[in-house]
């Protein structure tokens, strides 16, 4: 977001707080009409709600953003709520429909949050961002609902293959604007992919609000798909887009050593007949990283099936393990073949 919506709910928090609600509701229906200009349906009618809501209650009902910690709502009696929230950061009540401070993102799309003494939320997602601002680690953290939502058998998750890990160590050191991953099917691209953003359904009639964007690209991009895409990304400095291209990876213009190892840099033509004309030159101008993968070879395949056969509770003999990765091999779809063939495996010991 900008900081022009960023002061608006600033703003409307500070209204609610002080129970200025009729300023409140002004602010909030600014916030609604910026988001609705910019085609973001979803954030627009939470604004809405928020306008509905203030305009029914016209009293001290929260809807996070704050004046529950002027009243009696956090369960301490009479005054002691704010003193009790004044000691430091705590768990936000659960049942309190609160927005993070600093993304602005609801509860429902980022999980529980912490409440600080002023009134302000942080999500555990920007709880990770701030560590790593102050020099901490930068291990991602999932929101809880997203990770009940994760599917039981994900490569990503339980194992990776030695191209999906050096690809997603590149994509998180450089963090491009613009990153591409081409490689055949089965050789792990959809795992990757999937584990550095959110994946959209085509056509981009409603784009996400989300930080990181994933493409597929089984299909050739349409022009006023390309530009919708650009027109997002446009929007943030913060936003990125990965494109995803069955394909082989392309020879590269010249190798760069550094001190991260090689770095191969490719040209736009090269980039284009990788994933067969499926991008427009434009956009492809853009991209600032290719993330190439092979198939894995034998000791690979092996490791992502023991991860997975782990995971589902299923100890297989050693000579049906070689029988299900040999078939796998064959099957010219390697690792989707492997989650396949593993998926339909009861728990249990086999010979």
């Amino acid at each position: 977001m900008t900081s022009t919506i960023r002061d608006l709910l600033t703003q409307a928090q500070a209204a609610e707080a002080r129970q200025d609600l009729s300023e409140a509701i002004r602010l909030l229906k600014e916030a609604e009409q910026y988001y609705r200009e910019r085609q973001l349906d979803g954030r627009a009618q939470q604004m809405a709600r928020n306008v509905a809501r203030l305009e029914a209650a016209r009293g001290p009902v929260s809807d996070g953003f704050g004046d529950e910690l002027l009243d009696g709502s956090s369960g301490v009696p009479g005054g002691a709520a704010l003193a009790a929230v004044e000691r430091g950061p705590q768990r936000a009540d659960p049942a309190l429909e609160a927005w993070c401070s600093f993304c602005c993102k609801p509860k429902q799309e980022v999980g529980d949050l912490v409440a600080g003494p002023a009134g302000a939320f942080i999500c555990r997602s920007c709880v990770a961002v701030s560590a790593v601002l102050h020099g901490g680690s930068a291990e991602p953290v999932l929101p809880k609902a997203a990770e009940r939502h994760r599917p039981a058998l994900e490569p990503k998750r339980l194992h990776e293959l030695p191209a999906q890990r050096q690809a997603r160590e590149r994509w998180e050191r450089r963090r491009p604007k613009v990153g591409l991953v081409v490689g055949p099917s089965g050789s792990g691209k959809s795992a990757l992919v999937e584990a550095l953003g959110r994946p959209v359904t085509r056509p981009f009639e409603r784009l996400p609000d989300a930080d990181v964007l994933v493409v597929d690209l089984a299909q050739p991009l349409g022009p006023d798909e390309e530009l919708r895409l650009l027109r997002w990304l446009e929007e943030h400095p913060r936003r990125q887009v990965m494109f995803s291209s069955p394909g082989d990876a392309p020879t590269p213009l010249l190798v760069l050593k550094g001190e991260h190892g090689d770095e191969p840099v490719y040209d736009t033509q090269a980039l284009s007949a990788a994933v067969g004309g499926r991008l427009s030159d434009a956009v492809l101008a853009k991209v600032e990283q290719l993330l190439p993968l092979t198939m894995p070879d034998r000791p690979a395949l092996e490791a992502l099936a023991r991860a997975l056969l782990e995971n589902r509770g299923v100890q297989l003999s050693d000579a049906a393990l070689n029988q299900l990765v040999d078939h796998a091999e064959r099957s010219g779809r390697s690792t989707h073949e492997v989650v396949a063939l593993v998926s339909r495996i009861p728990p249990g010991r086999y010979a």
